[in-house]
């Protein structure tokens, strides 16, 4: 099995999410808030599938960084290893290769009792 072509069927995927993900939140006022520093990112059990990790297995080895995540895996704290700290809170270091949970955290929501949408998992 070629991985590499694999990994590119699942980055194509991730394009897709991104673009219904893109329209749903224009149309509905729902998604991820700019200035959360990472909320979503404090717990670090998140699941995730091999084949879903598997864009950004790739991309830390073509990098030459293994090293680097093993090592932060080893000294893991209550936060996602992937996540780096800023002045501002935490963004994702790996962006565009996150997994599909982290791509639709932000688009769950419910309704308010004044009937307007909201995110209903975060804060």
């Amino acid at each position: 099995m070629d991985y590499k072509i694999l990994s590119q069927a699942v980055s194509s995927l991730y394009l897709e999410m991104s673009n219904e993900s893109q329209s749903f939140s224009k149309q509905t006022g729902v998604g991820c808030v700019k200035t959360c520093g990472g909320v979503c990112c404090q717990n670090p059990d998140v699941m995730a599938s091999p084949i879903e990790m598997l864009p950004l297995a790739i991309r830390i080895m073509e990098d030459k960084k293994e090293n680097i995540y093993l090592g932060k895996l080893d000294s893991m704290n209550v936060t996602c290893t992937l996540l780096s700290q800023t002045q501002s809170g935490g963004l994702c270091s790996v962006y565009e290769d996150r997994p599909v949970i982290c791509r639709l955290f932000g688009f769950s929501k419910n309704k308010d009792k004044m009937g307007k949408n909201r995110i209903s998992i975060c804060k």
